[in-house]
């Protein structure tokens, strides 16, 4: 888990549906391994999201490179899972 998302890296939220139908143990960037997601969802309380998050370019350029998904909780991140890295 990455925790220290800083918040301009967020985007909206996402379909928790859509991550837990199409993406759970998939490979690749946007695949999310099954434990990881169930332990994060399940720290969830009414009212907070899970965003998709990646860091800007200039990260991606000097292989400081991170991507995933994040609990968000009153605009601060609570836990995530990184899917990408480099």
């Amino acid at each position: 888990m990455f925790e220290n998302v800083p918040p301009e890296w967020l985007f909206d939220p996402v379909d928790i549906d859509e991550i837990e139908s199409d993406w759970l143990d998939k490979p690749g960037p946007y695949g999310v391994p099954r434990e990881a997601w169930i332990k994060m969802k399940s720290q969830m309380v009414e009212g907070d999201d899970i965003r998709a998050f990646s860091a800007p370019a200039d990260y991606w350029k000097n292989l400081a490179g991170r991507a995933g998904y994040a609990l968000v909780r009153d605009g601060k991140v609570i836990a995530s899972i990184e899917t990408m890295m480099n």
